[in-house]
């Protein structure tokens, strides 16, 4: 999910506040930096640097989804040569195992006891009813 840009509220109220201020006097000015040329000067470094930041965030997005999009491809390749290996050496091989699969005989399966006791209990009862 890419991230939202960003917007400033200050920057439009100075924007409507510079053109309030343009139409009194362009040269209004009250010493000490404080005059509308200032405020011009200081929205307009605003407004680029948002630029830089939303520039900056389009860039991140970017490289999350080629980094989402690398990690499926490696994910479907390992799979597939682990499948190559239990296909080649049989799934219960010390081979597979070594590749990273569970051997067959090292799978820990739940008795039968277990999966009936887990069947009745209230969370399973009322699954089944639902579905």
């Amino acid at each position: 999910m890419p991230r939202q840009k960003r917007s400033s509220q200050v920057l439009t109220k100075a924007e409507i506040r510079i053109a309030g201020l343009n139409a009194i006097d362009p040269n209004l000015d009250f010493g000490k930096d404080r005059s509308v040329f200032q405020l011009v000067l200081l929205s307009n470094k605003l407004r680029s640097k948002l630029t830089a930041l939303n520039e900056a965030v389009a860039v991140a997005d970017a490289t999350r989804n080629e980094v989402e999009e690398l990690e499926k491809q490696v994910q479907q390749l390992s799979d597939q040569l682990l499948t190559g290996v239990g296909f080649e050496y049989g799934k219960d091989s010390q081979e597979y195992k070594t590749a990273g699969g569970v051997r067959i005989r090292d799978r820990v399966r739940k008795s039968i006891k277990t999966r009936l006791k887990n069947a009745n209990t209230p969370d399973a009862v009322e699954k089944a009813e639902t579905n």
